[in-house]
């Protein structure tokens, strides 16, 4: 039998390590076949953080290019959001809702992640 060859997969499973993200450049290059689909629809991002999750992070910076409705997401994260190695932090359920009229006009993700914190502190 040929071992495979991908090192990266037999390193994470030595390390027991299972977090694999999607590339941002992979969802791009699929969803771009699908604007039309998106038009006033609501986005569902479940369980995904969305300062790890690259499904969020596309639809949040395409949010008006595909003209969605609303995007969603829901979390389950440390409270001590910016520190979380920090093992006695307790955790925390929030959700996330972007919707088409809204207030705010965040532009990037660095931007949503400075709320964030301010609002998980």
């Amino acid at each position: 039998m040929t071992q495979s060859k991908n090192k990266n997969l037999h390193q994470a499973k030595r390390n027991k390590q299972d977090e694999f993200y999607t590339q941002l450049s992979d969802i791009e290059n699929e969803l771009k076949h699908y604007k039309e689909h998106f038009k006033d629809k609501v986005v569902l991002c479940n369980c995904d953080d969305p300062l790890e999750s690259n499904f969020f992070t596309y639809f949040f910076l395409n949010f008006k290019h595909l003209c969605l409705k609303e995007l969603i997401t829901t979390c389950y994260k440390s409270q001590n959001y910016r520190n979380p190695s920090k093992e006695d932090s307790p955790t925390k359920a929030y959700s996330i809702r972007i919707r088409k009229h809204s207030d705010k006009d965040i532009k990037s993700i660095d931007e949503l992640a400075d709320l964030l914190s301010l609002s998980l502190s």
